[in-house]
């Protein structure tokens, strides 16, 4: 069992969209009730354990990811609470 505070949420939206959250929730009914065309939302405990996942789910090849490496690590450094990207079709 994950003990660790969840730092990020990865956020997917109908409309072809995918954000990283640093905003804290309750539960992904309450990034449903922000987000109107929600559709799906992934934990994460840092920055590192997010790019860990884009690696394995994305593949190694870094310009395909919907955010890099940098731009994460970048946004974890920031004080943002959103980093939007529009995936391609």
């Amino acid at each position: 069992m994950n003990t660790e505070p969840t730092l990020l949420h990865v956020i997917y939206l109908r409309s072809n969209g995918i954000l990283v959250s640093k905003k804290q929730y309750s539960d992904w009914r309450e990034i449903q009730d922000e987000y109107e065309d929600y559709m799906a939302s992934l934990e994460f405990s840092s920055g590192q354990e997010l790019i860990e996942f884009l690696r394995i789910d994305w593949k190694e090849d870094e310009t395909k990811w919907p955010f890099s490496s940098s731009q994460i690590m970048t946004f974890m450094n920031s004080n943002e609470q959103i980093l939007r990207q529009r995936l391609s079709t």
